[in-house]
């Protein structure tokens, strides 16, 4: 390790002492982020690093003082998509060494790589939670795209009999209707009926500000998501809403555990496809969902959930079933072009 310097951070030949220190640093920032959240276990963190999609390429750099890392700077490159000349990047610094440039320094690092891997666009997130990073972005000049609510549900506050409701209800507006739980993989006969459901989802959600393509994700894309899922020893559910006189999905709702706080699952996506909507379905998607996590998860006590503040049916639905925002992401993009200008400056 180079002390002051910038040096890439290969985690798949990092050793034992330098994915440790990797660990360290990220368990003092994701402290700062989460302050709620117990720490990550060093085990289930190694293996959320050391597997990822087939479908994408990381980047990491890191800049170490006295065996420490001080800042880091990560990279994530599309290897299929309509959106190639965008990546997705952030920057970290330890409270202790911000506002002395290594932000700045890493900034530089990420422009030089956008150019390399013919990027044009950078795409950069925070937490309301963590001010100094709307700080820098402001400061940098990116764009504000949009922002998202993290809400969060008490499993002891839920209304059961609103749950139950929503079930009887779902049943008599949509008896053509019916759920299949899928844990962990998508059925290999179900899967390019899916991939279009879920791309049908994916283009509708609101995008406020942000430049973004409409994505026509493959199936080898999605599989490769799960599968990497699969490796980092986290359960992925998918309730999905299937048509019976069709068999083919039209609605679903995707719930990720990954066991870094054992009370904590994640809400993850709910879509029902356009000429679906208004039946119900993603009540009932919702309601079901609960029910087989207090069913099978018994040490659960918290749904987490992600919704743009525009998205107003997904928000009322969560709304109504108790969720309460915790915190806000929001995401920001700046023209590599202008992230040339800033640096020069």
């Amino acid at each position: 390790m180079k002390e002051n310097k910038i040096e890439r951070f290969d985690e798949q030949k990092a050793n034992e002492k330098e994915l440790q220190a990797y660990y360290d640093f990220f368990s003092e920032i994701l402290k700062e982020a989460h302050p709620d959240d117990p720490p990550r276990p060093y085990e289930k963190f190694k293996k959320q690093i050391l597997n990822y999609s087939d479908s994408m390429k990381i980047n990491r750099w890191v800049i170490w003082e006295n065996g420490v890392i001080i800042s880091y700077a990560i990279m994530y490159l599309q290897l299929e998509g309509e959106n190639l000349d965008q990546t997705d990047v952030d920057i970290f610094v330890r409270k202790k060494w911000r506002r002395k440039g290594t932000g700045m320094i890493l900034l530089r690092k990420l422009y030089e790589e956008s150019i390399n891997e013919n990027c044009s666009i950078m795409n950069f997130s925070t937490l309301s939670t963590m001010p100094s990073g709307i700080a820098f972005l402001q400061k940098i000049n990116a764009r504000l795209g949009s922002t998202e609510h993290i809400n969060q549900l008490k499993i002891e506050d839920i209304d059961m009999d609103l749950m139950n409701e929503w079930i009887k209800k779902a049943k008599e507006r949509a008896s053509n209707y019916e759920l299949e739980l899928w844990k962990n993989r998508i059925p290999d006969d179900k899967i390019e009926s899916f991939v279009k459901l879920y791309n049908d989802f994916w283009n509708s959600v609101p995008l406020d500000d942000l430049e973004y393509k409409p994505e026509n994700i493959s199936s080898q894309k999605l599989k490769n998501g799960m599968d990497a899922n699969v490796r980092k020893g986290w359960k992925s559910w998918l309730l999905v809403a299937i048509h019976k006189t069709t068999k083919e999905p039209v609605g679903f709702t995707h719930m990720i555990y990954t066991g870094f706080n054992k009370e904590l699952i994640n809400q993850d996506d709910t879509g029902v496809a356009q000429e679906y909507r208004n039946k119900g379905l993603g009540r009932w998607l919702k309601a079901v969902m609960i029910k087989l996590i207090i069913k099978e998860l018994l040490e659960i006590k918290t749904v987490r959930s992600e919704n743009a503040v525009s998205n107003k049916p997904m928000l009322n639905i969560n709304f109504e079933m108790g969720f309460k925002t915790y915190y806000s992401e929001s995401y920001w993009q700046i023209k590599v072009e202008k992230v040339k200008s800033t640096l020069i400056v």
